[in-house]
């Protein structure tokens, strides 16, 4: 049976009344995959929202008497590819690279490209916020220099970025003048990682997981695009000696700061996105599939990232703090610590599992990370009380690393022998290829296929 999520909870609840309920949450599971391959993820969201889109809107047509003549289609290639990307090695991340490169992206690309986005023309043409409710223009945006800083003003309050730590954000308001934030948030980490597609590196003995870098330890240049009812923070800043930009985008009518980034990272680095609210927090509620969940800030790795679906929000210890929610529209990693620092991944460039520095760590797939989509932001002002999601339109695009094939020998009949001197090339690739092209929302970039070769 080849069907989505949605037709496995209908045929469940046709038997509910004879099903036992159990409380279990198997997470956090490999937490490398839940942010490998964001370009395949990205996709196929993307692609699920417009065949969604599309038969709404052709209902829409039948309902409001616009087009009574509208049949469903009955050839759907497309929702049958999209159906196919539910299989547990495609929309993860952790097929080879030979079947996500050639094979997977390609589906698709051919399937978006065939479903292009409906023209609506009828019901509600109010303008749709971040957080998915009407919106209107409201006051026009004010921008001013304070000092070093850059401080957009809006009806529900202000955002200032600061030059000399990155552009990361160090002031946010409310409409009340009550500051938010606890340190600079809307910066980038990058973290070192041994991990693979599969885990990180903190998930592996003898693995490795640690602070490389921080946008807010080196100045930056910041441009912004002023357009009345929205302003556009541009950020050009340094992390881990190359070149980052995000891009803050401000409306004064939604209390929500949509960030995109686009990250050329190093091999085998994790790059984070950080908000540091006041509020310090000791759960964590999130939306997963068919339900919101509440959860512990750590289980059995430190740092605990768990699968970040849609939006989250840290649990306030105290009921009278006001905190933050995050939100990504495409499925990625979050980590909350108990000060209320929250990270979302938004680039990952694995390439093989490592213990030691050293050991490499069988798996069954590896290969070149590609660009990464992963669509972040950050919703100001909200209450523990107030869950609404936030959606984005953020993208990375890492660098893919160009690798070099490894010489095998059987050793009997029992195993294989890698030669030292491949260990050596893979512990420091010779050559890189770098891609940082900024995707579109739909995640439309796509990397060279590796030139590794599988045993």
């Amino acid at each position: 049976m080849n069907a989505g999520i949605d037709d496995y909870l209908d045929l469940v609840s046709h038997h509910r009344g004879s099903l036992p309920t159990i409380e279990a949450d198997p997470n956090p599971y490999w937490m490398g995959f839940y942010a490998t391959r964001g370009d395949l993820k990205t996709r196929c969201k993307e692609l699920g929202r417009r065949l969604v889109a599309i038969d709404a809107n052709e209902a829409a047509a039948v309902i409001h008497g616009v087009d009574s003549t509208v049949t469903p289609t009955t050839q759907r290639p497309a929702w049958w590819t999209a159906a196919t990307s539910n299989h547990h090695d495609f929309v993860t991340g952790t097929s080879p690279d030979r079947v996500a490169r050639k094979e997977q992206a390609a589906w698709l690309a051919a399937a978006i490209e065939a479903s292009p986005w409906p023209q609506c023309n009828h019901g509600d043409d109010d303008p749709v916020g971040a957080d998915g409710t009407a919106t209107s223009a409201g006051e026009a945006l004010e921008v001013r220099h304070d000092g070093h800083l850059v401080v957009v003003t809006a009806p529900w309050g202000a955002a200032g970025f600061d030059p000399r730590r990155g552009g990361a954000l160090v002031n946010l308001t409310d409409a009340s003048g009550t500051e938010l934030l606890a340190g600079p948030s809307l910066e980038l980490r990058s973290y070192a990682d041994s991990g693979g597609l599969w885990r990180l590196g903190n998930e592996l003995h003898g693995g490795r997981w640690s602070l490389s870098d921080a946008g807010s330890r080196h100045p930056a240049t910041i441009h912004v695009d002023h357009h009345d009812h929205t302003v556009q923070v541009h950020v050009l800043a340094t992390l881990s000696g190359r070149s980052v930009t995000l891009r803050h985008t401000i409306r004064s009518g939604d209390p929500t700061i949509v960030t995109r980034t686009t990250v050329e990272a190093p091999l085998r680095r994790t790059v984070t996105l950080v908000t540091c609210p006041r509020a310090a927090a000791n759960r964590v509620l999130m939306h997963q599939p068919g339900a919101v969940v509440e959860r512990p800030l750590r289980r059995w790795y430190e740092p605990t990232f768990w699968p970040l679906h849609s939006f989250a929000v840290a649990r306030a210890e105290r009921t009278d703090v006001r905190t933050l929610a995050v939100a990504a529209a495409t499925p990625t990693g979050l980590h909350v610590d108990a000060d209320g620092t929250t990270e979302v991944i938004v680039a990952r460039t694995p390439f093989k599992e490592i213990a030691f520095g050293v050991v490499p760590v069988m798996a069954p797939a590896w290969g070149s990370p590609g660009p990464t989509s992963t669509p972040w932001s950050c919703r100001a002002g909200t209450t523990p009380g107030e869950t609404g999601a936030a959606s984005g339109s953020a993208a990375t695009s890492p660098s893919s690393p160009t690798r070099r094939s490894a010489t095998w020998h059987r050793v009997g009949r029992s195993g294989w022998r890698i030669r030292s001197s491949w260990i050596r090339r893979w512990r420091s690739p010779r050559s890189r290829s770098p891609t940082a092209a900024l995707g579109s929302s739909c995640g439309s970039a796509t990397g060279p296929p590796s030139a590794h070769r599988e045993p």
